[in-house]
C-alpha cells in the first residue's frame, strides 16, 4: 500500500475547485493507484463502492460488484450462479469468458444499464481475467478491487490510453469507530454505522402470508444492504441474486419506490421477447442498441422525431401493448423490495404492487404501521420489519 499518508487529487468534485487531497488519519494510505489519476468523485465512489461490496462479500460468502454512479449504486450483482439463458445476447456481449467476479458485475453492471454508463466499479475479490475483459468493453471511470492478477492489470492498464482509474485497496483495512465530515467550516462527527442488517429469517413477520425461501431471504438481504450504503431515502428492489432497481437520495418515499419500481419494471421488460429479438439497422454500437431497447420501451414519450428515428434503426418495430407489458410482467418468481426506513403511506405498498413486488423489508415503527401492513396483506405480500433505520446523507 501507499506509505505516504496523503495525496493531491486532480481536483475537488469541480474542475474548478483545486486542492483536493486524499488523508489518512495513519502513516500510510490503505491503497495504490495503479493506473490513471483520481479526482475527489473518483474517490467518494471507490471507497463507498468498496464498503458496500465488502459487506456483500463477509454476508453471503459470495462475490460482490457494484456499480457506482455520484456515490450511490446503480447496480448490485452476486456471483457464483450462472446467468440466466440469452443474458449476454440480450445486452449486446456476445461471447465472453464468464467467471464468479465477472459474472458478478454482469449482473451489477446491466441491472440499470443507462445509469451505469461511466460508473466507477467496485469489486470484492482479485480481479481476474474474465472480469477485466469485460471492463475493457465498457464506459467506466475506474475500479477499486482487494487486487489484480498481473494480465488483468496489464488489461486494464492499457483502458483509455492509461488513463483508466485502477486503485488497491488493503483488504485487512478497517475505519476508525468515529467518522466526520465538513460542512460550512463546521465539523460534524458520528459513531459509524456498524449495526448489522439482520437476516431476513430472524426479523419480525407482520403480514398473514410468511413464506420465505432461501431465495427470497437472500434477495431480501441483498436489497437490504444496499439500502444501507444508498443515500437517503433509498428504496432497492431486486431478483435472482443482483439488484433490478434502486430509487436513492429522494426527498418522499414515494418519490424513491416510484423511481425503484419504475426501473425494475424496465429492468424486467428488456427481457420480452419482442424487444429480445429486435432486428437493427447495420453498423450500429452496443451503446446505440441498448440505447434503442429503452427508448422503445418508452414509445408512448417519444417524440414525433425519435419515433421517426426509432423506425429508422429497428426495421419491424411494433412497441408493446399495455396489455403485453402486464401479461410479462405479471410473473410468479419472488420480487423483494428493501427501505432504508420505516414506510409510512400505503402508498408505496400500491406502487409496489403495480410491479408485482412480493417481499418488502423495512424499518417498521410508523404511526401507520397497521395501514401498511393491512395493504401488504391486501396483495398477499410478506412484509418484515427489521427494526433497525439505515439514513445515509
Amino acid at each position: 500500500m501507499d506509505h505516504n499518508s496523503h495525496r493531491d487529487l486532480r481536483h475537488g468534485l469541480n474542475p474548478h475547485q483545486a486542492g483536493a487531497r486524499l488523508v489518512s488519519s495513519g502513516a500510510s494510505l490503505p491503497l495504490d493507484v495503479l493506473s490513471g489519476n483520481p479526482g475527489y468523485i473518483n474517490l467518494l465512489d471507490a471507497l463507498r463502492g468498496w464498503r458496500l461490496v465488502r459487506e456483500l462479500r463477509r454476508r453471503f460468502d459470495r462475490p460482490a460488484a457494484a456499480s457506482f454512479k455520484h456515490v450511490n449504486p446503480a447496480g448490485v450483482g452476486l456471483g457464483g450462479d450462472a446467468l440466466p439463458d440469452g443474458f449476454l445476447a440480450r445486452h449486446f456481449f456476445g461471447d465472453l469468458r464468464l467467471s464468479p467476479l465477472s459474472t458478478a458485475y454482469l449482473r451489477a453492471r446491466q441491472a440499470d444499464r443507462l445509469c451505469s454508463y461511466g460508473d466507477f466499479v467496485a469489486l470484492s475479490d482479485v480481479v481476474d481475467v474474465a472480469t477485466a475483459e469485460v471492463l475493457r468493453r465498457v464506459a467506466s471511470d475506474g475500479v477499486i478491487a482487494p487486487g489484480f492478477a498481473p494480465e488483468a492489470l496489464r488489461i486494464l492498464r492499457s483502458k483509455r490510453e492509461g488513463r483508466y482509474l485502477v486503485l488497491a485497496i488493503d483488504p485487512d483495512f478497517e475505519p476508525g469507530a468515529t467518522e466526520s465530515r465538513t460542512e460550512f467550516g463546521l465539523t460534524l462527527t458520528q459513531d459509524a454505522d456498524t449495526c448489522e442488517v439482520p437476516d431476513p429469517r430472524t426479523a419480525k413477520t407482520v403480514s398473514n402470508n410468511h413464506a420465505l425461501s432461501d431465495d427470497d431471504r437472500d434477495d431480501l438481504l441483498l436489497a437490504m444492504i444496499v439500502a444501507k450504503h444508498t443515500q437517503s431515502n433509498a428504496v432497492v428492489i431486486a431478483m435472482d441474486g443482483q439488484t433490478i432497481g434502486i430509487g436513492a437520495g429522494q426527498q418522499s418515499r414515494i418519490s424513491a419506490t416510484q423511481l425503484a419500481c419504475a426501473k425494475a419494471d424496465t429492468s424486467r421488460l428488456q427481457q420480452h421477447p419482442k424487444l429480445s429479438g429486435l432486428t437493427f439497422a447495420p453498423a450500429l454500437s452496443r451503446i446505440e442498441k441498448m440505447n434503442l431497447v429503452d427508448m422503445a420501451l418508452r414509445f408512448e414519450e417519444l417524440a414525433v422525431s425519435e419515433r421517426r428515428m426509432l423506425a429508422d434503426r429497428l426495421p419491424g418495430f411494433h412497441p408493446l401493448t399495455a396489455s403485453e407489458r402486464e401479461t410479462w410482467l405479471r410473473d410468479t418468481r419472488a420480487i423483494c423490495l428493501a427501505s432504508d426506513a420505516f414506510i409510512p403511506f400505503r402508498d408505496n405498498i400500491d406502487r409496489a404492487a403495480r410491479s408485482h413486488v412480493t417481499h418488502i423489508m423495512q424499518t417498521g415503527g410508523s404511526l401507520r404501521d397497521g395501514d401498511v401492513t393491512a395493504a401488504a396483506n391486501e396483495y398477499g405480500m410478506v412484509m418484515l420489519h427489521s427494526g433497525a433505520r439505515h439514513f445515509l446523507h
